[in-house]
Parts: C-alpha cells; structure tokens; sequence
C-alpha cells in the first residue's frame, strides 16, 4: 500500500494522464525539473496499476549511487518490502535459485545500469521470468542516450518485452534533442518514423565539415532544426513539469566569486598558453586526447595544482584560501563541489579545521557513502564534500542552501543536477551558490569561459574534441 502522502497539483495531474499514456502504449516518460518528485510519480503510478492488477512487479534501473535513495524512498511512501537489489556477478547454480526465487517474490526490484553493459545469462534468465507483468523505470534514462554503446544495446535488448517501459529525466528536450533518440526508441522501437539514428541525426541536426588530425573529415553539430516537429512526436508520450510552473521556490542566488590567483599559479598558466600558441603557429596537428588534456590541466592550474605532485600554489592554493576565508564568516553548512579527486584532498585536509567534514565521491563504498549522507543531512557534519559526477545526481539536500564549486565538471547534465540538489521541493529559503573563478591582474581564467559554457548547456568535453587548436586558445 501507498502510505498517506500529500501530492503536488503538477504530480496528481501528471499521475492522471501518465496512467492512460502508459497502458494504452505502454510506454511514458516523466519529464519533471530535478526536484519535482519524479520518483514518487512513478511509484504511485506503480502502485495504482499493482491495485488494478495491470503489474505484479517494479524494475528500477538507476545508476548504482541511487540504490540509496530509492530505498529511502520506497521505505517513506510505501508499505512494500525493501527493495532486491541485483548486482550483476557470475552466480552458482543454487545461487542463482536463491535470487531468482527473491527476485520473483519482491515488489520492487533495483537494478543499475552497468549490469546491462555484459550481461550475464543469469540476470537474463530472472529478467525474461518478470517481463510479462513488470514496469520498467529507467532512473537518469539519459544513461542510455548514445545509441551504439554497450549499456544502451544492453538495455534495449533485455527490456524490451516488458508489460511497460518508462523514462524519467530532467533534461529540456530544446537543449540535447539528439539524447532522446535511444530513449524514445526504447519505448518503442521505430518511434521516429526514422531508419536509423544517422538518418535521426541528419533530420534534426544541423552540422558542418570538421577537419581531423591525417586528413580526416567528420562533421560537428553547429544547430539544430524541425524542433516543432520533434515535439509533436514525443508530446503523447509524456508528462512534464517545469519548476517555474508548479512549485513556488525560493529563489536561486548566483555569486561569481573572483579569486585573484597568485604569481605562481599565473605564471604556470601562461607558460601552458604559450605552448598553445607554439603549437598554432607550428601548424601541428594535435589529437583529441591532447587537447582534452591541456583543457584539463588549465583547469587544474587555477585549481593550484598541476599533477598530484606538483603544486603550483607556493602554500594553499588561492582558490583554497579563499574558501577558507568565506566559510570561516559563519557557522552555515555548505556543499562543496570538485571535480578532481586530488582537489577533494586538499579541500578535506583544510576544511577539517573549520568543522566536520563528510565526502560523497566514487572512491567511497556505498555503505560509506550512506553514512556520510546521513550524517550531514542530519547536521552531524558541516561540509559535504562531493564530486558533481557521483553526487550530483538523485541526493535530496534541499535543507542544505550554500553550494560552493571549487571546480567545475564538464558535463552540462551534471552541472544542471548538482545544482537542483538543493533547489527542490522542500527547499524553505533561497539557495546561494558560489563559483570560484581565477582571475590575474583584471584578466579572466579559463574558469570563466567553462561557467559561460555550462550556463548555456554546452558539454565542454565535445567542445574541446571538436574545437580547433585557434579556438581553443581563444578559450583560455
């Protein structure tokens, strides 16, 4: 049974239509702003559909790190039984029996999505005795955005006879038309009327020539077309929710915060930039490895560091510094984001000074990541110390309103999740989130372009993959 719980107007009204949608196509996607109460939806559309007797089963697929918070959820909104969580490993035969027979007796089964990537005959086998009365959610369904990879391949293949299939992401269909290509597809093959996603792509995007290191010619995105259109496809298949429309949220408080970097950092920059240079005017061709990694090691230097063991910051980093400077002015909990662990490090080691510190990033085993959530979201710990890429994603921290970014991560998706970590429902005051950005003598660091870049929903990563050397300059 549901326990009692008070819905919002946008989740009462996206549960009454996704219903029909969904038993009438089998197939639904929840497109909710992160922080709408995309997982409860679900469940109680689960549930309504368990009472009507349309589904004896739910199978979560969600990244691993939200195994958690699914629990957590189940736990607060319904009578079932803790969730079976299936990790994918080589099982023996009366092993196997033991979790096929647990598996089949659970309301609710949580599977993440790297178990799809080589699957083994065991969970096929479980899979193939649940399709006929299971709904299927995908958790983060942008997991299986990229058409040829294993996991997406995976997961089509092992899911796609199940009673019904649903997607939930918060991710603007504006912003990444190309991502919902393998997610509608896998509500229901054959969805675009296209034959392929090449064909997908070349309908909806628009490219021009790229020319590679060797002679080699691909195209890069540079736009996209017939939105109007992509929109009539997918509008019956979904529910969706924007924040401006249905909660009334406090505000979110943006602050650049200049960090004037020091001698040494700055000149460690310049010296990088002048290899850049070098190498434009050399007319070297340079890979696309090469260019990530001199992206990469812009972004460590304002950071205070080069390698992990060679700082470029004669003592603490400026960056450093001056975090320590601003949360030493009161007694607030703050979340902290980095992006590189050698940074987490660093910041740990400082700000063990001011407080007690927790980390939440993928070094951590999930019993420890667990218990550092815990602690913090109960006040136990002050900071809460994350990488966007594990934490950014599914964590409720909307007591928490300070969010610092010692780094930035260079996935817009990421970006955009980290910080509706605590701008969601329940968030009682406004949210402030602060970006440490270098700067030298009036001129700006790299840090500011990427800020400019994520804020308008540009992966940096495909950027600098498909930038040319001049361009890339011009960045730093």
């Amino acid at each position: 049974m549901m326990k009692t719980v008070t819905l919002f107007g946008h989740q009462s009204r996206g549960i009454d239509r996704g219903i029909p949608v969904l038993v009438n196509r089998r197939g639904l996607g929840i497109f909710f702003d992160p922080g709408l109460g995309k997982s409860l939806t679900a469940l109680t559309i689960a549930h309504q559909l368990m009472g009507e007797g349309e589904i004896g089963h739910l199978l979560i697929v969600c990244p691993k790190t939200l195994f958690g918070t699914w629990q957590d959820q189940i736990h607060t909104h319904t009578d079932w039984p803790v969730a079976f969580e299936y990790h994918s490993t080589k099982l023996n035969t009366q092993k196997y029996r033991d979790i096929a027979k647990m598996a089949h007796h659970s309301k609710v089964i949580l599977t993440n999505y790297e178990a799809y990537r080589n699957p083994t005959d065991e969970l096929a086998a479980i899979l193939k005795k649940l399709e006929k009365n299971t709904l299927v959610v995908l958790d983060e369904s942008t997991r299986i955005k990229t058409p040829g990879s294993q996991q997406t391949k995976g997961t089509k293949s092992l899911l796609n006879n199940f009673w019904g299939r649903v997607i939930m992401t918060g991710t603007e269909i504006t912003k990444s038309p190309l991502d919902l290509y393998s997610q509608f597809e896998f509500l229901r093959t054959g969805v675009w009327g296209e034959k392929s996603f090449f064909s997908f792509k070349h309908r909806y995007a628009i490219t021009e020539p790229l020319y590679l290191p060797g002679g080699k010619q691909t195209t890069k995105i540079v736009g996209f077309q017939r939105i109007n259109k992509l929109q009539e496809i997918v509008e019956p298949w979904i529910i969706r929710a924007k924040k401006e429309q249905c909660v009334d949220l406090p505000p979110k408080i943006f602050q650049n915060i200049p960090v004037e970097l020091t001698a040494k950092e700055w000149k460690a920059y310049q010296e990088l930039k002048k290899r850049m240079i070098t190498i434009l005017e050399s007319g070297e061709l340079i890979s696309v490895d090469q260019k990530i990694a001199l992206f990469t090691r812009f972004r460590t230097i304002t950071g205070g560091w080069a390698d992990t063991h060679n700082p470029v910051a004669e003592e603490v980093p400026s960056k450093l510094a001056v975090l320590c400077d601003m949360i030493e002015d009161d007694d607030s909990q703050a979340i902290i984001w980095a992006s590189f662990d050698h940074e987490i490090t660093m910041i740990l080691k400082e700000l063990k000074n001011y407080g007690q510190c927790v980390t939440y990033v993928g070094s951590n085993s999930q019993e420890e990541r667990q218990t550092n959530f815990e602690q913090f979201c109960s006040g136990q710990a002050r900071f809460f110390i994350a990488n966007p890429k594990t934490a950014g994603f599914g964590l409720n921290l909307q007591h928490c309103g300070l969010q610092y970014f010692y780094s930035l991560p260079t996935s817009a998706e990421e970006f955009m999740q980290s910080l509706d970590r605590s701008h969601r429902i329940g968030t009682k005051a406004e949210v402030v989130y602060r970006f440490l950005l270098g700067v030298r003598d009036g001129t700006q660091s790299i840090d500011w372009r990427v800020k400019t870049l994520l804020d308008q929903s540009v992966d940096l990563l495909h950027a600098f993959q498909t930038r040319s050397v001049k361009e890339l300059v011009a960045l730093v």
